[in-house]
């Protein structure tokens, strides 16, 4: 599925938008009882549990924005029962992928904060954007 620019902003915003608030709101409110909780043998047990699979779908959002910020292109294909997603090479993003590798290179190396790192990150895809050097 082929998205112009603004179609693909607007979707980022808005599925980061869904995915992190509901998520930091039951943080918030939860975090209080968690820690009574995690003293309780019987808990201790089924929060390890919800600690690997919240990593586990971490982790997934990850590949997932990743593959969607660096490729214009990703094919779905049927491998069993499953639907796969794999991206067009060809239509790999230089801009988004330099931006990445920077910041990469910028957090351990350069002992960035992720803030700092993400505000230059986000303003060098900006300009790229306005320059149209950046798809």
């Amino acid at each position: 599925m082929r998205r112009n620019g603004f179609e693909r902003i607007n979707s980022s915003m808005l599925s980061t938008w869904v995915t992190f608030v509901s998520c930091f709101i039951w943080v918030f409110l939860g975090a209080p009882f968690i820690e009574r909780l995690r003293g309780m043998k019987g808990f201790s047990a089924s929060l390890t549990g919800i600690t690997a699979s919240v990593f586990g779908v971490v982790l997934h959002l990850a590949v997932w924005f990743g593959l969607h910020a660096c490729f214009r292109v990703i094919d779905e294909k049927p491998v069993g029962l499953m639907l796969v997603r794999w991206p067009v090479i060809s239509s790999i993003d230089a801009g988004a992928v330099g931006i990445a590798a920077l910041a990469a290179i910028c957090l351990p190396h350069f002992k960035r904060s992720i803030f700092k790192t993400l505000a230059v990150a986000v303003l060098l895809g900006v300009a790229g954007k306005w320059t149209g050097l950046a798809g």
